[in-house]
């Protein structure tokens, strides 16, 4: 299973649990919705390769006043 971490603008981590697609194995999906307004950074590691393969993606939650 692929490893997801999701980093809060405060450095707080947590887990996305991921789901794989039934009908194509190599598509994995989760869902994530941020608490806090700023930028979060999304660490996606596969362990499942002899040669891991590693992602980063950052994503902005709007805060209300915004």
């Amino acid at each position: 299973t692929p490893v997801t971490t999701i980093r809060a603008p405060s450095g707080e981590a947590d887990t996305i649990p991921l789901a794989q697609d039934p009908f194509d194995p190599a598509r994995w999906s989760g869902r994530y919705w941020p608490k806090v307004a700023g930028w979060h950074r999304l660490e996606l590691v596969d362990v499942r390769l002899a040669s891991p393969r590693f992602a980063k993606i950052e994503i902005y939650r709007l805060g209300k006043a915004e």
